[in-house]
């Protein structure tokens, strides 16, 4: 018993450090839904219309294949909350941050200042491309004074050029989303 302990205590480290070098990739299961992706774009491309702006926002898929595994880790801790999914969810999150920064789009490199990430979940109801919208238009975030409602669907809407990645998880009644508004410089 003592051996199986410190086995799966030495298993738990490998994994964190695999996940922290980005060496670790989401369980199976977790799924992409590019039909939901797809909604959510048309969604936003329409509310740019009503915004009155003359451009829809392109997707980049190199943008959507970088952020895929962060999506899944997302949605892998989403169902499993513990340390090991939290470290393979950050682990997925710097190593996305870092290979967007090295994206070049139409030779341009994507502006990391200006360019905006917007998250939308949902666990134990079937989410649409609506929820997810209301969602960002209702998202919380912590400041120095506590938590403030931000609405981070805008910045898509009012964006005046540009490109957008969306990718849509799921996995076991959970549902991860990221919407990356893109800017180039």
């Amino acid at each position: 018993m003592k051996l199986f302990k410190k086995l799966a205590a030495i298993a738990l480290v490998a994994v964190m450090a695999l996940a922290m070098v980005g060496c670790y990739s989401a369980p199976a299961g977790a799924t992409l839904n590019d039909k939901q992706a797809t909604a959510l774009v048309a969604l936003v491309n329409t509310d740019r219309k009503t915004a009155g702006k003359k451009t829809e926002l392109n997707r980049s898929t190199e943008a959507e294949a970088i952020l895929a595994d962060y999506a899944k880790a997302m949605v892998d801790y989403l169902v499993v909350q513990n340390e090991t999914t939290e470290a393979a969810g950050a682990a997925a999150e710097q190593e996305a941050i870092r290979k967007l920064s090295l994206l070049t789009i139409d030779g341009k490199k994507v502006d990391m200042t200006k360019s905006e990430m917007a998250v939308g979940f949902a666990k134990g109801v079937t989410a649409t491309p609506d929820m997810i919208k209301n969602a960002m238009e209702h998202s919380k975030q912590k400041t120095g004074e506590g938590i403030t409602e931000v609405n981070t669907w805008a910045p898509m809407v009012n964006a005046d050029d540009g490109y957008l990645a969306v990718v849509w998880a799921e996995k076991s009644g959970a549902t991860a989303v990221i919407a990356y508004n893109i800017v180039l410089k």
